[in-house]
């Protein structure tokens, strides 16, 4: 607020969530009561002197302070402070110290088991697509998301149980904050294509084992992306039959390509029983490791 002041946007300075003092950089990062109260519930060090300190200052000792583990949830703190701050702002969406510390927890949690997922992934060398049962249709989508532009590319893939492509498509997200927004996306965006083109029982996969969890979950999401699996879940239940299911990143390359392909587009595309030469030639590797040697 202070520096919207100095650029005469904004006449007023205050902090929007204390009101009580010029929100600059130290204010929004550590010296606001809220956010230190935040701070202090996740069990952080703090330093004594925290008033007379530099937002650098303050960064170099919690960095110095902490594990190198725990710097990721410093970074990732920080961020959701600013991202509660921005919804009271420009949402008018006010959010108790429980509830950023509950949603940081959560967000942290899902950041990780994402990274753990995609380091157990990469050496799980025996992963593959599996074809579905023969009334079915599997579904494999995937997320590619561009944080420098705050967009993903969601591709799809869908095939019958001989590992034929039915249809295929990437589809284009502006304004996504997070990978975890971006997979819950591609799963929306997997079902409703697999409904226009007249599946009827289906297995979504992805390789995101977060999502699938979420999904499988009957309890209600409290997460930052719960609208989305909530739309995934109505969606689903449209379908004769749909099931969830985890796969590792090898199982679900077709999908990876088909995201990649549209990384360069600038709008969305859709193929039936075709495929940029890409993702056909996935597809193709696909069935040839479903063939007995």
């Amino acid at each position: 607020m202070l520096n919207l002041v100095i650029k005469r946007v904004r006449q007023c300075p205050q902090c929007p969530r204390c009101n009580s003092q010029v929100e600059d950089s130290e204010h929004a990062g550590f010296r606001c009561g809220f956010n230190q109260e935040v701070w202090h519930k996740l069990g952080f060090y703090w330093p004594n002197q925290v008033n007379q300190m530099q937002f650098s200052e303050w960064l170099q000792w919690m960095f110095t302070k902490h594990t190198n583990y725990q710097h990721a949830e410093i970074i990732t703190t920080i961020w959701a402070i600013w991202y509660g701050r921005n919804k009271k702002v420009h949402e008018g969406v006010t959010q108790s110290t429980v509830e950023v510390v509950i949603f940081i927890k959560k967000y942290f949690s899902e950041l990780r088991m994402s990274t753990t997922s995609l380091t157990h992934h990469s050496v799980r060398e025996n992963v593959r697509w599996i074809p579905p049962p023969a009334t079915y249709t599997k579904v494999n989508v995937n997320a590619s998301f561009l944080l420098s532009e705050t967009k993903s590319i969601t591709g799809i893939v869908i095939r019958d149980n001989e590992g034929e492509i039915i249809g295929a498509a990437y589809q284009i997200n502006l304004n996504v904050v997070n990978v975890f927004e971006a997979e819950a996306l591609a799963v929306t965006q997997g079902l409703v294509f697999a409904e226009e083109i007249g599946c009827l029982d289906i297995i979504l996969e992805e390789d995101s084992k977060s999502i699938i969890s979420k999904l499988k979950n009957r309890n209600d999401d409290l997460s930052s992306i719960r609208l989305q699996i909530g739309t995934a879940k109505s969606i689903a239940g449209r379908f004769r039959n749909c099931r969830f299911s985890f796969t590792g990143r090898q199982g679900n390359q077709t999908a990876h390509a088909m995201a990649r392909s549209g990384r360069s587009a600038s709008e969305d595309r859709f193929w039936l029983e075709e495929a940029p030469s890409s993702v056909l030639t996935a597809a193709a590797e696909d069935r040839h490791l479903l063939d007995p040697p």
